[in-house]
Formats: C-alpha cells, sequence, structure tokens
C-alpha cells in the first residue's frame, strides 16, 4: 500500500525523559494495523485516519492515473486544494486536524502519533511552521519515527530509522 503508515514522535515535555519516568501517551488512526502495534483499541482517533479519497479509496496512484485521468492530473497541479471525488483535500484534512493539534498541545507528556503520511504531513508541518502550501509535498519515510520537540520559536527534530533503508521499500510518494 503506497499510502501505508509512518510514525512521528511529538515529544511535548523534554523533562519527562528522566530516568525513572514512564510518562508517555500513544495516539493513532483506528485501522487494524493500529491496533496491530498493540496499543489500547479506545485510544485511536478517527480524525488521524488517512485522507479520504472516496471514489479513488483502495486505489493506487497508478490505478487512479489509469482510471482517472483527469484527476491525476488535477491533483498533481494543486495537491493541497484537490478533492477526491466524494472525498477529501488536504485543506479538509487541516481544518479535520485542528481539535488533534489543540489536544496535542495541551499535553505535557511525550505523545506518539502513528498516522498516515498524509496525516503527519501536516502534523509536522504545523511544528515545522512549514507554509501549508508546501505541507502536502514533504518527505517522511516510511519506519522512521521523527521526535519534535517544539520549544518558543523553534521546533528541533530527531529522526530514528527503524529498519536498514533496503527494507524499508519505496512507498511510491516521490512520483506523485
Amino acid at each position: 500500500d503506497p499510502q501505508a503508515s509512518a510514525s512521528a514522535v511529538v515529544d511535548l515535555n523534554p523533562e519527562a525523559h528522566c530516568e525513572n519516568s514512564t510518562s508517555h501517551r500513544v495516539a493513532g488512526h483506528h485501522t487494524r494495523k493500529w491496533r496491530a502495534v498493540g496499543a489500547d483499541e479506545s485510544a485511536p482517533l478517527v480524525d488521524l485516519d488517512e485522507i479520504y479519497a472516496g471514489a479513488c479509496d483502495g486505489l493506487t496512484y497508478a490505478e487512479i492515473k489509469e482510471r482517472y485521468a483527469k484527476e491525476a492530473a488535477a491533483r498533481k497541479k494543486n495537491k493541497l486544494a484537490y478533492r477526491y471525488p466524494r472525498g477529501e483535500s488536504y485543506l479538509d484534512v487541516i481544518q479535520r486536524l485542528e481539535p488533534i493539534i489543540q489536544e496535542i498541545e495541551r499535553h505535557r507528556e511525550s505523545l506518539l502519533v502513528v498516522g498516515h503520511q498524509g496525516i503527519l504531513r501536516m502534523i509536522y508541518a504545523f511544528y515545522k511552521g512549514i507554509d501549508r502550501e508546501q505541507a502536502p509535498h514533504q518527505t517522511l519515510e516510511l519506519n522512521h519515527v521523527i521526535e519534535l520537540n517544539p520549544h518558543a520559536y523553534r521546533t528541533n527534530e530527531k529522526i530514528y530509522n527503524l529498519l536498514p533503508y533496503e527494507e524499508a521499500g519505496d512507498d511510491g510518494q516521490k512520483q506523485h
């Protein structure tokens, strides 16, 4: 699945990392993959679900290009504002994520956010101060964890590779 899950850490409390601390939370979308990571099934947040592709839901980018050539071209022209037929745009996703971002901001312990790349791109862009027009084009590698430590005027970032590059595979994002 070219839109498979990636993960990111939003660490809102650097003090929580003291040796005896166990303060942390996990939030994620509500799919079977989420449950596979062993998290409490009551924890997933529907607002973290992947962008809804409407009539194109379940299709690969290649299949969308083949079946819906005009839609693929429109998406490529303006990825931020493009709305899938009977689906969502990244602008819709930004609106959907606003309450989640507010909830993240309230947390004082470390928070692991597990989600699809499109959703994580928007959260990442918010914390890194990236313009929303550029947000859908951010590259977030599969099988990596991004630790974000927000501060008053910047967000520090540390990336952890969970798999060797050869094992991680191509997620199909570079062409689309």
